[in-house]
């Protein structure tokens, strides 16, 4: 006899990584936190730029820690009704699959709170200037979302005609999130590149773009993690039943991509000062 039911120990899960996400949003930026920050995007913020960069900081992590708690909560709900409505459960004949899964669940969660981060400009009348994501994010991974976009609905075609097979899920919701997903970023990169300047030079200029570019990475990279892995599972569910070097590659497209997006979102660098001196 197990020791906890399994909707307890399931309920007990979700609440324990909701709580560790709220808890890191709640997580003050640390003097390490602006190291990192200065070190990836070449710029040294002042004394006067510093309680800007910190106080945005917060507000970006803020929001992305709470819309994916809040997507991991919403993703836990076909595990509860499976061992509530056992019944209704079977009848969806594994529909909400797609919607269970807790990866995609926080990586849509961090995408929806990238597009929500609105960093307002601090002055009366904000400077604009003509713009393009390739200042703030390599324009080669942006140009690879768009050929994941046209991908996904190929590969679920692919999926549905193969009938039942190996699909892990739904090709149609799948697909979705991974089309989803590149249009919220399409608009969250917009909304970065059309955002007014802080400042027309100077010190405050560079941390803009820095912060722009923080934006820029943790958008692209969470969009690649979840239309990459979406293309992947489409194809792996072609391949499931082939050869071993075929379906094995296409396994690990999912950890490769969620790999990139910690790498792009965390580590990768971008040093905004030449950029913009060569948009000058």
């Amino acid at each position: 006899m197990d020791l906890f039911p399994p909707l307890v120990e399931a309920l007990a899960f979700a609440a324990a990584v909701v709580g560790g996400l709220v808890a890191y949003g709640l997580k003050s930026v640390t003097d390490r936190d602006l190291v990192i920050f200065a070190e990836r995007f070449g710029v040294e913020p002042g004394t006067d730029e510093r309680p800007l960069v910190v106080a945005r900081l917060r507000r970006a992590r803020r929001v992305r820690s709470f819309t994916a708690a809040a997507a991991f909560a919403v993703s836990t709900i076909p595990t509860w009704l499976s061992h509530l409505v056992p019944d209704a459960a079977s009848a969806l004949n594994g529909r909400l699959d797609p919607w269970a899964n807790p990866l995609v669940a926080l990586a849509l969660g961090v995408l929806v709170g990238e597009v929500l981060i609105r960093q307002r400009p601090t002055m009366r009348r904000a400077v604009v200037e003509r713009r393009d994501p390739g200042r703030y994010v390599s324009i080669h991974l942006v140009r690879l979302l768009d050929v994941l976009a046209l991908a996904t609905p190929l590969a679920a075609v692919l999926a549905a005609t193969r009938g039942e097979g190996g699909a892990a899920s739904d090709p149609v919701a799948t697909a979705a999130f991974g089309v989803g997903a590149w249009a919220l970023a399409r608009f969250g990169l917009w909304s970065i590149v059309q955002r007014p300047r802080l400042a027309p030079d100077g010190g405050m200029r560079a941390v803009d773009d820095a912060l722009r570019a923080d934006g820029a990475h943790h958008l692209v990279g969470v969009t690649l993690a979840v239309s990459a892995g979406a293309v992947g599972d489409l194809l792996w569910s072609v391949t499931w039943d082939g050869p071993a070097y075929v379906s094995l590659p296409l396994a690990a497209v999912g950890v490769a991509a969620y790999a990139t997006w910690w790498q792009l979102a965390n580590r990768s660098r971008w040093p905004v000062a030449p950029v913009a001196d060569r948009g000058r």
